[in-house]
């Protein structure tokens, strides 16, 4: 389909974040970068151009999987002239406050890093490792870093979530993913971030077992009203008045 890992990456947060607020329309920011020719002097000017902008991605629990990728990879394309916007004009411009527009963000980090070229045979000057540390002021901010394998970090605000929460979203994403790469082509819906046992917690310890007969599980209101009525007799206090 000539998607690019980072449209994969988009999608499966866009997903796992709408299953996690029960919304099909959610927006995250993306970290971009690049050296648009719109901005005057552009050639001379030094310095990474990194910028984050806003993500929406809506979504249709009937849609294939494989139609919301392309979908989202188009999208996106289609604003790669305008993505060197700071966020404060896109709020002016889309007529939105001054308030946060989003609070979890993606940054695919694709530097090129070529190791074999850190150690230089005509100095003494030797490179034996490369770190980088940053921080993140959003609540939950994904880090992927391609490579011989994906490699996923995530930020996060240690007042807002806890380690706990953070670790079990980063599995429900490689769940996501997972199923965003498989052959079946599943419809948007069906992708579930839940593990068995997760769902199992849902649906009979925090759901409640449903344990009543099955006669009185198929009874339809005004019966459910009558029999209590006899079961309490009882007149009901009313509180009366004259209309003014």
């Amino acid at each position: 389909m000539g998607l690019t890992l980072n449209t994969l990456v988009q999608a499966g947060w866009g997903i796992l974040l709408g299953r996690l607020t029960g919304r099909d329309d959610v927006v995250f920011g993306t970290t971009v970068s690049g050296r648009p020719a719109e901005i005057p002097g552009v050639e001379s000017m030094v310095g990474l151009f990194i910028n984050t902008v806003p993500l929406r991605l809506r979504m249709d629990p009937r849609e294939p999987v494989s139609a919301l990728l392309s979908r989202l990879q188009e999208e996106q394309a289609r604003l790669l002239d305008h993505q060197h916007l700071g966020l404060v004009e896109i709020q002016r411009l889309a007529g939105i406050g001054s308030g946060e527009i989003f609070d979890t963000t993606t940054v695919f980090e694709n530097y090129p890093l070529d190791e074999g070229k850190l150690l230089d045979p005509t100095t003494e000057l030797r490179t034996l490792s490369v770190d980088s540390y940053d921080a993140t002021h959003y609540a939950l901010a994904l880090m992927v870093i391609p490579g011989e394998r994906l490699h996923i970090r995530m930020g996060y605000q240690p007042d807002l979530l806890a380690r706990e929460a953070v670790e079990s979203i980063a599995e429900r994403l490689l769940r996501v993913l997972r199923m965003l790469v498989s052959d079946t082509d599943p419809q948007v819906g069906t992708v579930d971030p839940l593990a068995p046992g997760e769902r199992e917690l849902m649906l009979r310890t925090w759901g409640g077992a449903r344990t009543e007969p099955a006669e009185r599980r198929e009874a339809v209101l005004p019966l459910l009203f009558e029999e209590q009525v006899r079961r309490t007799p009882r007149p009901s206090r009313w509180c009366t008045g004259t209309p003014g």
